[in-house]
């Protein structure tokens, strides 16, 4: 189980994760959600590990998408492909930081 909240910058906004119960009211039935007005990313506390990774970058992928200013046309673009695609997204960035940690030390953000 998973109870450690966190908090990661994406575009100079900081965004919180929560990990909540799975019958929490603001996942509606879902394994994840990425809430925009108030910058925050939940994901049920009561997933296999690999099953919170992928739900967990899965939202990252739409918070990232949608602080590029193209998430909404993208969306309209993809259609009912447009989950798919975030899902495939997040794999990718989940894969490039399990592959590259050290990419967190390769620059300076401050």
């Amino acid at each position: 189980m998973t109870t450690n909240n966190l908090k990661i910058n994406i575009n100079n906004i900081e965004w919180d994760i929560k990990y909540v119960p799975e019958n929490s009211d603001v996942l509606d039935g879902c394994r994840g959600m990425c809430c925009y007005r108030t910058s925050t990313i939940y994901v049920t506390n009561n997933l296999k590990p690999s099953e919170t990774a992928r739900a967990l970058f899965h939202e990252i992928a739409h918070a990232v998408l949608a602080e590029t200013d193209y998430g909404i046309e993208i969306k309209e673009a993809l259609g009912n492909n447009y989950e798919k695609f975030i899902t495939l997204l997040g794999d990718r960035i989940k894969d490039v930081c399990i592959e590259y940690p050290i990419l967190e030390k390769s620059y300076d953000n401050k």
